[in-house]
């Protein structure tokens, strides 16, 4: 499904929650903060690749890296990979990264 996910698919979701979910069951809340093209190209029907950062929505819990359900009405769930990356003024940022 990831696969199949576009850029724009993301661009209108930009200050929009997604709930998450880890593989050991806790839920959270995720704010999606920016959608950045890497300058790097995709593959296959993705033509570009692309960066999405996210914020906590709820809770202040440091999250590892790892494989996460989000869950978004307009996208639906799909698993993307997180990782924390800094610490900025709502709480640590997490990257997914679609190539």
């Amino acid at each position: 499904m990831t696969d199949m996910l576009l850029i724009d698919d993301f661009k209108p979701l930009v200050g929009d929650g997604f709930k998450l979910r880890s593989t050991d069951g806790v839920e959270t809340e995720i704010v999606l903060e920016s959608v950045t093209p890497t300058g790097s190209p995709g593959v296959g029907k993705r033509e570009q690749a692309f960066s999405l950062l996210f914020h906590p929505g709820t809770g202040n819990e440091i999250l590892p890296q790892q494989t996460f359900e989000l869950t978004h009405e307009k996208i639906g769930t799909v698993p993307m990979f997180l990782v924390p990356i800094q610490a900025g003024q709502r709480g640590v940022r997490y990257e997914a990264v679609f190539s």
